[in-house]
């Protein structure tokens, strides 16, 4: 139950379906406080008098009020705006020490999560550089079937090229009229420009792929947000 809800939950003006202090948002609250102080102090100016400090009727109007019938309609509708002046500031008052107080925690809750990641960084940065130690093998042989897919990707132009080589000698030997030359003969087995998309294709992992995220770092790339709810 709010501050408002125990001094006096009432319902804003307007009509049916107006929310009731504890149910209004803090606009509305802000626009309804502003109405009533308005409304007292032009009543009172129309009585030739102020309200006091804290934007009441005075003590004096309000004893003359009630000692005049002609006066009770009006006394009727400053009290109700007083009651709701009351009940809308002890509302905001509580909603802004709500605020506060979450804002307190969760700078809390974030110093505690920055700290346990400062603690924990050199554990985590240690399973980090053991994972790194235990893949390095696996690495070098990558690296290795790298350059073997590199030279595998040269080897699948060499038979375009001898053949273009073997026709372009064998046509310049009919145009001079001589023997064509004798060429070296290709190892069998080359691959071909298909063998090796085919190859490529499944290395790319096109059926799923390969997991490149090795477990961490988690919340050490989100200090900066983490930071933020300390302020």
């Amino acid at each position: 139950m709010s501050a408002a809800e125990q001094i006096d939950d009432m319902q804003l003006p307007g009509g049916i379906g107006m929310p009731s202090i504890s149910n209004a948002n803090d606009d509305q609250l802000k626009h309804c406080l502003a109405s009533d102080i308005q409304f007292i102090r032009q009543l009172m100016e129309a009585e030739s008098t102020k309200p006091d400090r804290d934007g009441m009727a005075p003590a004096a109007w309000r004893e003359r009020a009630r000692g005049n019938r002609s006066m009770q309609n009006n006394l009727a509708a400053v009290e109700r705006s007083e009651r709701r002046i009351v009940a809308i500031q002890q509302e905001l008052e509580s909603r802004e020490s709500a605020r506060k107080a979450e804002a307190e925690q969760q700078s809390k809750r974030a110093d505690q999560r920055l700290t346990e990641l400062v603690e924990k960084a050199p554990d985590n940065a240690k399973r980090l550089a053991d994972r790194a130690e235990e893949l390095m093998p696996s690495v070098e042989r990558v690296r290795q079937l790298v350059a073997d897919l590199e030279a595998f990707a040269l080897a699948t132009g060499i038979a375009p090229a001898y053949s273009i080589l073997s026709d372009g000698s064998e046509r310049a030997a009919r145009e001079l009229d001589v023997d064509a030359p004798k060429l070296a003969e290709l190892p069998e087995g080359l691959p071909s420009k298909r063998e090796f998309d085919t190859a490529s294709a499944m290395l790319a992992g096109r059926h799923g792929g390969f997991n490149i995220r090795p477990g961490l770092p988690g919340d050490y790339a989100k200090v900066d947000q983490i930071a933020r709810d300390r302020k």
